[in-house]
């Protein structure tokens, strides 16, 4: 997979905003029982993927998920990069809902 997709947080899965296709979504790794995870978005709302058996889970880890919007209550993840223990994700979702619109065409 490559390519850049949009940058989303959990309020615009809500809101169906920005979901069509492919996105890209950072947060916090809460919970995981083998076919779903909970994960805490940079804005704090939660979201529930399904994960294929492979998936690694850690918790706290904070990582960014590349997937899509199912026909069910959960998220279809794709891709998942680790991102550490450390990513501030209050600075992350500032960028992504306060600078990146503003001056989306340098990052598109």
């Amino acid at each position: 997979m490559s390519g850049q997709f949009p940058r989303i947080n959990g309020e615009m899965v809500k809101r169906r905003e920005r979901t069509e296709g492919i996105f890209s979504i950072v947060g916090e790794m809460i919970s995981c029982d083998g076919k779903h995870l909970t994960l805490k978005a940079s804005d704090g709302v939660p979201l529930t993927y399904i994960i294929g058996p492979d998936f690694y889970f850690e918790q706290g880890r904070v990582v960014e998920i590349m997937g899509v919007v199912s026909d069910s209550p959960y998220l279809n993840a794709f891709v998942s990069r680790d991102l550490g223990m450390d990513f501030d994700l209050t600075l992350y979702n500032d960028f992504i809902t306060k600078v990146l619109p503003k001056h989306e065409r340098y990052f598109s």
